[in-house]
């Protein structure tokens, strides 16, 4: 059955890929790395986009190892980034680099070590959490 589905996502891409569909590959790094590995393919013209993490599935890998990986594998000049965490309704992106930019759902704050209410003064030491 997995194979089937891969085999159906394979066409799908290459649809997308020859119709020039604007096209985003999305995945955990684990599941692309995998994939990668298994189908290297020319994928040029799809943008493609890891949401981090081995997830405990494989060895953790620096982002810079991650994209050189998939850009070989794919043909692609760059891999995009999501950083996100659902429990706080923050999102954050990468556009083939290393900079995030902040969803416009994300309000991040410095607060006191001790005291998440009280904001801490330009310039001071303190902890961040997203409101």
């Amino acid at each position: 059955m997995v194979f089937h589905t891969i085999l159906k996502s394979l066409r799908n891409l290459r649809t997308c890929q020859s119709k020039g569909y604007k096209t985003i590959l999305l995945g955990v790094s684990f599941a692309l790395l995998d994939f990668a590995e298994q189908f290297p393919m020319d994928l040029s013209g799809i943008t493609i986009m890891e949401t981090g993490g081995m997830k405990g599935q494989r060895r953790e890998l620096t982002r810079t190892e991650l994209h050189e990986s998939l850009q070989q594998s794919f043909g692609v000049p760059a891999i995009h980034s999501e950083y996100g965490m659902t429990e706080l309704f923050s999102q954050a992106y990468a556009q083939g680099g290393s900079i995030f930019a902040p969803s416009a759902t994300m309000r991040v704050v410095a607060t006191e070590i001790n005291d998440p209410f009280c904001p801490v003064a330009p310039g001071r030491t303190g902890v961040l959490i997203d409101r």
